[in-house]
């Protein structure tokens, strides 16, 4: 079954192929598991290219028959809010205007 959607193409996407700094952060030597576990945190912020993928494979009524796959894709972003509350000893960010 051949899968409908994702006919558009978009803006040209630039692909980073660098190590961000925040990434190799992630893997110094020492670091607590809480603390790593932190840093990967907030390395996951930034820009990425993701595709969907939208398949029912379950339907609750006698003679079900799922529609064809949907494909989809999207620019999606993840940005760090400043909240660090749940990171103990970790400074919080500046209010907005300060």
């Amino acid at each position: 079954m051949a899968p409908r959607g994702g006919t558009t193409e978009g803006p040209p996407v630039t692909l980073d192929p660098e190590v961000s700094a925040e990434w190799l952060a992630v893997r110094e030597p020492g670091l607590s598991a809480q603390e790593r576990d932190r840093r990967a945190i907030l390395a996951m912020a930034g820009a990425y290219r993701t595709s969907f993928d939208f398949i029912e494979t379950v339907g609750f009524v006698e003679g079900y028959t799922p529609p064809r796959p949907y494909q989809s894709w999207g620019t999606e972003y993840v940005y760090w809010n400043g909240v660090v509350d749940s990171f103990p000893g970790q400074k919080k960010a500046p209010a907005k205007g300060a």
